[in-house]
């Protein structure tokens, strides 16, 4: 049985979200990737101490090369996103999706678009609603 994926703090999902972008990458090639995007750079130390952490979690798999290791996502994308947003939902809504949209639409609002992708989204989820108590 896979072992589940524990939760991942602030700076191993930024690691993550590089390494999914990147797809697979050595050390000094993460390492690059992750400084393009922070103010204040990471050493090599910090981000091989990080990996073995997110590893430990069973969220990277290491290749273990001759020269050097090949670190490589073990869970996709979608599913991390998925992770994160349930643990975020449960931690501050209690688990609830409404209290959490309600928060983002006082917070910034909403456009016209966004208002119409929303509103097509709840159609969808209400038809599936509907077939689900037909079954």
């Amino acid at each position: 049985m896979a072992k589940k994926a524990s939760r991942l703090s602030p700076a191993e999902s930024a690691i993550m979200h590089q390494l999914w972008e990147l797809g697979e990458a050595k050390v000094n090639d993460l390492l690059d990737a992750c400084n393009a995007v922070r103010a204040e750079p990471i050493t090599r130390n910090t981000l091989l101490v990080q990996l073995e952490r997110i590893e430990a979690k069973g969220w990277i798999k290491r290749d273990r090369g001759e020269f050097a290791h090949v670190f490589r996502p073990a869970k996709p994308k979608q599913e991390g996103l998925r992770h994160a947003t349930r643990d975020f939902l449960d931690r501050f809504f209690g688990g609830a999706l409404t209290p959490l949209l309600a928060h983002c639409v006082e917070e910034k609002g909403l456009d016209r678009n966004e208002i119409k992708e929303l509103r097509a989204l709840l159609d969808e989820a209400e038809k599936q609603a509907k077939q689900k108590v037909k079954k």
